[in-house]
């Protein structure tokens, strides 16, 4: 799955890019995935200025997993997940 089937189908649940998860961008308090230097990273978005908690996957489908597993987690909490 690319990422932007990762986008289609999470907007099928309801779950809102830039507000429950991002890829590459910031947020508030939100998680997200970027590639750099031939890796993949997970962060948390921190108040729309700063990336923190850096974590790498050596594989691009774990980053996949991990940003799908975030963001359905924060629309859950939400109540705004759609099954």
């Amino acid at each position: 799955m690319d990422i932007e089937a990762i986008i289609r189908e999470l907007n099928q649940h309801g779950v809102a890019y830039g507000k429950h998860y991002t890829i590459g961008g910031l947020g508030n308090g939100i998680y997200g995935i970027e590639k750099m230097d031939r890796f993949w990273y997970s962060y948390k978005a921190e108040s729309y200025n700063s990336k923190t908690n850096y974590n790498r996957f050596d594989h691009e489908e774990d980053a996949r997993a991990f940003i799908i597993q975030k963001a359905k987690l924060a629309a859950q909490s939400l109540g705004v997940w759609i099954d």
